[in-house]
């Protein structure tokens, strides 16, 4: 009983499910208007399992990153530019244990949707906290009792569940992301130049012409330029131009610039900036 109040003093809102199962089985039981939130509803979840309801917690909403297949995850968010590792071992990591771990962020600026990450048809990883229309998303809280094992489910990492940590930027960056084709219901407008073998080299011989000494707004654009062209090798052409001022390079502004590029910013800057420079340079 003191762990459902500590969760009602931490802002979170509950709802209570049968022993024995990993979700609630009443109908529109995501709907904030059936979620508990207050000691005096305690004795609603007596003798059951209890989830979170995600995205009505307080003062922001809560989210789980939720690791199916832990090596294939890393391997994703690596592609991606995220080096994981670091906010599992951190020091304010709050994890849901039940045999795998989610990882449990606080949500800055409202809810987002649900994401799901697959490889082929299995799911790898999957970023929880709200339907499309809005509804919470659930995850299984200690001290409920696991349906297949019946063992408890815990807290793990360093941190303390009444301070869950807010999500990393570029995690949630990341996550923001990867909702805009969604959102939107439309195919980026990549560049009009294809990606060749050509197209590759006289790209990568215009950056051999503009340096990567240059200031924040410069080195800013470029990077983008790049990423304009959507192609698969455009996150490894933009990594090596900016490492070849090697005592500037800076790894984490290099990733949240990658990460932070919109293929439908209003005023995109594309990869004719790289080639005016270039020819500017070269005029010099």
């Amino acid at each position: 009983m003191k762990q459902i109040i500590d969760y009602f003093k931490s802002g979170f809102a509950l709802i209570p499910i049968p022993r024995g199962q990993k979700g609630p089985i009443v109908s529109n039981w995501n709907h904030k208007e059936n979620v508990i939130t207050n000691n005096q509803q305690t004795s609603l979840l007596d003798d059951s399992n209890v989830v979170l309801a995600n995205a009505y917690c307080t003062p922001e909403p809560t989210c789980a990153i939720d690791f199916d297949d832990l090596d294939k995850a890393k391997h994703w968010f690596k592609k991606n530019h995220i080096h994981i590792d670091r906010y599992i071992k951190a020091d304010d990591a709050v994890h849901i244990c039940s045999g795998r771990a989610n990882r449990m962020y606080r949500l800055p600026n409202g809810a987002l949707r649900t994401h799901v990450i697959k490889d082929q048809a299995q799911t790898i990883l999957e970023f929880r906290c709200a339907t499309r229309e809005g509804l919470t998303v659930q995850d299984v809280l200690p001290p409920s009792i696991h349906p297949e094992t019946s063992q408890p489910y815990t807290w793990g990492g360093r941190g303390n569940y009444q301070n869950i940590p807010m999500i990393p930027e570029d995690i949630h960056t990341l996550w923001k992301l990867k909702l805009i084709p969604l959102q939107n219901n439309t195919k980026p407008a990549l560049s009009t130049l294809p990606e060749s073998p050509k197209n590759v080299a006289t790209l990568i011989g215009a950056l051999d012409q503009v340096s990567s000494d240059c200031d924040y707004e410069s080195y800013r654009n470029i990077v983008w330029a790049i990423k304009s062209t959507g192609w698969t090798v455009a996150d490894e052409i933009a990594l090596i131009w900016s490492q070849k001022a090697l005592d500037r390079f800076n790894e984490e502004t290099f990733n949240n610039l990658i990460n932070s590029y919109s293929f439908n910013h209003n005023n995109p800057i594309t990869v004719g900036t790289i080639f005016h420079l270039a020819k500017a340079e070269g005029q010099k």
